[in-house]
């Protein structure tokens, strides 16, 4: 929904849909979904590439599929 309000108003930064895409891919990871989940962070990066993991609350399986994104 967050992502929805940005794309129909257009009012968020590039830096604001990379957070939301980061949030879709953390959940998307966390529910077993690695494909969406890399998907969400190559969104992110695509939409500011120097977007960041949260300090907390990521899991390795985050990390790594952050990562993979990056490389891409």
């Amino acid at each position: 929904a967050a992502l929805d309000k940005c794309k129909k108003g257009g009012k968020c930064s590039p830096g604001t849909r990379a957070q939301v895409y980061v949030a879709l891919g953390m959940v998307a990871s966390q529910v077993g979904q690695a494909d969406e989940a890399k998907a969400n962070f190559v969104a992110a990066l695509n939409a500011d590439p120097n977007v960041k993991l949260p300090d907390r609350g990521t899991s390795p399986s985050i990390k790594a599929q952050f990562g993979e994104a990056q490389k891409t």
